[in-house]
């Protein structure tokens, strides 16, 4: 023991502690000459990490395992040294089999008996660099993905969350840490058996899949898909969960709103074919009705009677004509018109349909814009919706009619599945204080038939027909309601160009509806047939018939008089009305035709049955309608 307590000097086994440390080091260490930077000594670690034998690596000079271009990097670190300041640095180095490793090395300079040197330390960091930037480039998958993912530990407290969790249910890292994911945005829709089962299946070391709706932060709900996986360690072991959720919210409205949309197309296409059957029976019971009309004296008992039976075959062609407007296949006349005109000009038809009770409001924009549209089906659109709101205003309330330009400037995902392309367009926004919808009676609205009024209080039709019309009219149609806030309608139309000017609507010449021509009609149905026969010979024309195309031909090859005007169906067997025009061609190319159809003459055109232009006459038709059209396409 030495005096005052102070150091005994270095210990007798110095070199071999260090002998101990140079050939232990799990690191790779060299011993370089200071001059020549030759090799002096390494270790074991350094020829393993590098994959030489020791006679291999002993007669390797430095560029033998450096990697190109790091030798003089290497050798400049090195040289650094000599001011007396150890180095750190990162380097390339290749080994055996030429593979580059990275690692990172450390030099410090050493007197070797007073010869100067540098011990270069090294590490080989390769895998651990990769694994880190794996890590990394995972962590950044995660943050950057677009489904909400959060991880759980084994007892599902939540330990990370990423931004798109955030984002979907307005909850951060820090709110949501620590949390069971049951409990932050349980909605109340599922109840505990449907956790109970998710539970046993991934602490079973399984993967759950499902469908849920959850509540976010704000309080409003969202539809998700989601899996839950369970992360086990390397015995097996489950140490935490991870979820990814998928929002589905908008993909679900708008596959719902597309079968809705779906489902209307095909009552519409039902309700097309029963209105064109229903108006050949209409005709002939109302043209007969009309034609024991004339022949009964007013005071005579059967007279009433008789006007009932019109009455009751008035109501059921507007019917039809509901179920053609909700089909989108009536004939629309369409005009350059002003919006606001048709609102004032069917305003005080409001005011007595509303009654006392209700305040009418009208919000009219001085520089609306005009559009292209039937004046006619607008205003039967304005005063359904007023109906529709009226009887949701029981005790009295406000209907407020507002227009307004607007315009789009991107697409937007409206209801039904139908994207409105940006643009410019005219708005009507029809809205009452009453009552109002639930979600499942908004979404049913404009399906036809469809009414939350008792039995035998309406048919069903009215908003199915708002929706006919709209939509035929180019334009869109959406309803807002809420139970207790009243509903909204809201209509966009196309916006004309601003150098379009309102028109009126022309009113028809009177022309006369008797004549002394020659007729062949051709229909196949036998009761509409005998009747049409009878109310062209009453106004003095002399009719030729025949029940389908074939016979039509026959009597025209036949018949020597000349034959003035053809009056036939479009849709028969063997041979329709637009085949027996073509045949016609070379026989009687000036022979003038008039088509009839239960269907409508727009459908007619869009099956490419007709054009547009050709004369017709759509069933069901009164005895003046009929006698009117005939003697416009004799006389044109």
């Amino acid at each position: 023991m030495t005096r005052g307590g102070g150091d005994s000097g270095p210990p007798a086994d110095l070199s071999a502690f260090h002998h101990l440390v140079f050939a232990g080091s799990p690191d790779g260490i060299l011993l370089l000459d200071a001059v020549s930077l030759r090799t002096l000594a390494f270790n074991d670690a350094a020829c393993r990490q590098l994959g030489y034998a020791r006679e291999e690596f002993a007669a390797l000079p430095m560029a033998g395992y450096a990697a190109s271009g790091d030798a003089e990097d290497i050798e400049a670190h090195v040289r650094s040294v000599a001011s007396g300041v150890a180095a750190e640095f990162d380097a390339v180095l290749r080994n055996k089999a030429g593979e580059p490793r990275q690692v990172h090395a450390w030099t410090r300079p050493l007197d070797l008996a007073g010869r100067p040197a540098f011990c270069v330390r090294f590490r080989d960091v390769t895998d651990h660099r990769r694994a880190d930037q794996a890590a990394r480039l995972q962590l950044a998958a995660l943050h950057a993905a677009a489904d909400g993912i959060v991880i759980t530990n084994r007892a599902g407290s939540i330990e990370w969350v990423n931004p798109a969790f955030t984002a979907l249910t307005g909850y951060a890292l820090d709110e949501a840490t620590g949390k069971n994911p049951r409990d932050l945005v349980r909605s109340g829709r599922h109840g505990p058996e449907f956790y109970r089962q998710m539970w046993e299946t991934i602490t079973a070391g399984r993967t759950w899949q499902g469908a849920m709706v959850n509540r976010r932060k704000d309080g409003t709900l969202y539809s998700e898909e989601q899996t839950i996986t369970p992360i086990l360690d390397a015995a097996g072991g489950i140490t935490h969960f991870v979820a990814i959720k998928k929002d589905v919210t908008a993909r679900l409205k708008l596959e719902a709103e597309f079968r809705q949309s779906q489902k209307m197309e095909t009552v519409g296409q039902l309700a097309s074919g029963v209105a064109h059957d229903f108006n050949n029976l209409l005709t002939v019971i109302n043209g007969v009705s009309e034609l024991l009309l004339s022949h009964v004296p007013d005071g005579d008992p059967m007279h009433d009677d008789i006007r009932e039976i019109l009455r009751a075959g008035g109501r059921a062609a507007e019917l039809t004509h509901q179920l053609l407007a909700f089909s989108r296949q009536q004939m629309l006349q369409p005009e350059v018109i002003d919006l606001n005109q048709v609102v004032a000009a069917v305003g005080s038809l409001l005011r007595r349909l509303l009654g006392e009770d209700i305040r009418l409001v009208v919000e009219a924009a001085p520089d609306l814009r005009r559009v292209k549209a039937d004046p006619g089906q607008l205003e039967q659109v304005i005063v359904n919706l007023a109906v529709n709101a009226r009887d949701a205003m029981p005790g009295g309330g406000q209907l407020t009619l507002r227009t307004r330009n607007y315009r789009l400037d991107e697409p937007y995902a409206g209801q039904g599945g139908v994207t409105v392309p940006p643009g410019d367009y005219v708005q009507l926004e029809v809205t009452d204080s009453g009552v109002g919808m639930d979600e499942a009676t908004r979404q049913r609205a404009f399906e036809p038939f469809f009414t939350t009024k008792p039995r035998g209080k309406g048919t069903g039709l009215g908003l199915s027909t708002v929706y006919g019309i709209v939509k035929q009219s180019q334009g869109f149609i959406w309803v807002y309601s809420e139970p207790g806030n009243g509903t909204t309608f809201r209509i966009l139309l196309p916006r004309m160009t601003d150098g379009a000017t309102a028109v009126g609507r022309p009113h028809p010449a009177g022309t006369p509806a008797s004549g002394s021509e020659t007729i062949l009609l051709v229909e196949d149905n036998a009761g509409l047939h005998k009747l049409v026969s009878r109310l062209l010979t009453s106004a003095g024309y002399t009719v030729l018939g025949a029940r389908d195309g074939r016979e039509a031909l026959r009597l025209l090859e036949e018949r020597m008089q000349p034959i003035h005007l053809l009056l036939t169906d479009v849709v028969m067997p063997q041979m329709g009305g637009r085949q027996l025009v073509e045949q016609l061609g070379a026989v009687a190319p000036d022979l003038k035709v008039l088509y009839m159809s239960g269907y409508s003459d727009d459908t007619i055109v869009r099956h490419g049955l007709l054009d547009s232009a050709t004369p017709f006459l759509n069933k069901p038709f009164t005895r003046a309608e009929l006698l009117q059209k005939v003697r416009e396409t004799l006389d044109g």
